[in-house]
Order: structure tokens, then sequence, then C-alpha cells
């Protein structure tokens, strides 16, 4: 998938808009990006940055992949690839919480491992997703933020995620 935000004007029950989207080969998925948030990247992943708090998200094709499955085999996998996500500079590192399809979104299957950990003296927290959208499509989230102000940065994580939709075909998209 291409993370490199593009934008497209729709008309939806009359009402002109714009729509922000990514490609995936000749597919679009459109989402809502959360009021205030500056987006950075492109290409094999994006990132989020909210404008008054301390944290990011970052969304991009999985390390892992969608041939391993999200059971006990595959787990140290997982486990090892979310680890290399969090700040290298991450220290008192601990697994929180795992789960499986914890994150209902269409028939994707998820896995979700959240972390705390210690940075520079500071407590953070992170919420790590993998989705797999299709046997040869799997995509990671992941929601990263000062402990203090995690719950903000999860909610506008959770709502952006949940505005993912890839239109049917003849979706009033007017112009690329």
């Amino acid at each position: 998938m291409d993370f490199t935000p593009r934008q497209g004007r729709t008309v939806e029950d009359g009402v002109p808009s714009v729509q922000t989207f990514f490609k995936d080969g000749n597919a679009q998925i459109f989402f809502h990006a959360a009021k205030g948030w500056r987006m950075a990247g492109g290409g094999n992943e994006v990132m989020f940055y909210p404008s008054a708090l301390d944290g990011y998200i970052r969304l991009g094709n999985s390390p892992v992949g969608a041939a391993v499955p999200f059971d006990e085999t595959g787990l140290s996998t997982y486990t090892e690839a979310a680890r290399r996500m969090l700040p290298k500079q991450a220290e008192a590192i601990e697994i929180l919480s795992q789960k499986a399809d914890a994150y209902p979104l269409d028939d994707w299957k998820s896995y979700e491992m959240w972390f705390g950990y210690e940075s520079c003296g500071v407590k953070s927290v992170c919420w790590i997703l993998f989705i797999t959208m299709t046997p040869d499509r799997q995509i990671c989230y992941v929601v990263d933020g000062k402990k203090q102000n995690f719950d903000a940065i999860y909610t506008d994580s959770r709502a952006m995620l949940g505005s993912w939709f890839e239109p049917p075909a003849g979706w009033p998209l007017a112009a690329q």
C-alpha cells in the first residue's frame, strides 16, 4: 500500500467535500484525519502528529506480513516486530496486554499489543495494532505518547482508524 496522503473532491448527498485517501493498487482507502493533526511522510508509512499533545501515530505496511498467523506460533514474531517499533531509547519495557481481534474493523483480522515503557525518565504508553486486510496485505498502526496524555491520543487514533473505508464502485469521487 502506498501511504502517501492524497486528496480527492467528493460529493456525498449533494454536499461537496475533500477526502484524504491512500492507494492500494487501483483501490483507494479513504479516511478522516483528526482535526489539528499534521501528516508527514508517505510511501511505505505515514506519521500523524497532534498539535497540542506529545505523541504520534505511525501507519504503514507491516514488517511481519500477512502470512504469519495471529496465534501462538506467530506470537514471538509479532512481539519482536512490535518491540522494534518502540522508541530506541525505551527502557523498562513492559507488555501490558495483547489480544487477537480486539479491534473489529470490516472483516479484517487484527492483533494488538499494549506496552508501557520509560524514556528519559518519562512514562509512556504504546498501542500497536497489526491488521491483516487480505491474505496478501498487512498494515501496522502504532500509537505512542506520554502516559499522562495517552488517552486523548488514543481516542483520536481510534476515531481515525474507524473512519477508514474502501468505497464501492461508482462512489462519487469527483476528481483526484
